[in-house]
């Protein structure tokens, strides 16, 4: 009896030690899962502590690539020219109001400088216009008014004077027309180198000959007659 009751409670007692470490298994696993799923994943900070030293730091950085301007202003000046002096360099930092060139301003000057003198002209002429007139002014518009009127008069003179003779020579002209018909009548009509034949024939006949029987001769002799009969009527 006595060695059935100690079997028993061995065996319960190993019962127990087993639940125990089952038990601790089961808590450790729990632990280090909860610690390993909920746990905060933030880096822990460290510091590296230094002692102060007075000295040169030196850094370099390399790198390739394309440099490119974040941000580009055209400048567009109100007037044009030749830049005479340009005061930036390159990459130099500009302010506003900064002076970044000057335009030469040669030709400017000079049209300032001509339109300064035609407004003094102006204002000369106006003051001169605006001024009382002199006597002797008054005298000299008064003579040239004089001369410009005998002008006038001389000129129409000289115009009445041409018409006269015109007329007269075209009247001396028309009286002299019968004496020339008449001329032109002996010449081409008398009988003064052949009596029986006329002025006309005989020139006809006698170019006739030099000329060794140009039939020609005949047409200009025909030409001769209708042309005098034509003045003649006239």
């Amino acid at each position: 009896m006595i060695f059935i009751m100690s079997s028993f409670i061995k065996k319960i007692w190993e019962r127990k030690f087993l639940s125990f470490v089952i038990l601790l298994v089961l808590a450790g696993g729990g632990y280090y899962g909860y610690k390993y799923f909920f746990s905060s994943t933030t880096a822990v900070t460290t510091y590296t502590l230094a002692t102060v030293q007075k000295g040169t730091v030196v850094v370099s950085v390399s790198g390739t690539g394309q440099v490119s301007a974040s941000n580009q202003v055209d400048i567009k000046p109100k007037v044009s020219g030749d830049i005479a002096v340009f005061n930036m360099k390159n990459s130099q930092a500009v302010k506003s109001g900064a002076l970044l060139a000057q335009l030469d301003t040669k030709d400017a000057q000079k049209t300032v400088r001509d339109a300064q003198t035609s407004l003094e002209s102006a204002q000369l002429a106006l003051d001169k216009l605006n001024q009382p007139a002199d006597e002797l002014s008054i005298l000299q518009s008064e003579n040239s008014l004089i001369q410009a009127q005998e002008s006038k008069q001389s000129a129409e003179n000289s115009l009445e004077k041409a018409y006269d003779d015109a007329f007269n020579a075209v009247s001396n002209a028309f009286i002299d027309l019968p004496g020339v018909m008449s001329g032109l009548d002996n010449l081409l009509y008398a009988k003064t180198f052949d009596r029986n034949q006329q002025n006309v024939e005989w020139y006809a006949n006698e170019a006739y000959k030099v000329s060794k029987a140009d039939p020609k001769v005949w047409q200009y002799r025909d030409g001769v007659n209708g042309a005098y009969d034509i003045a003649r009527e006239s």
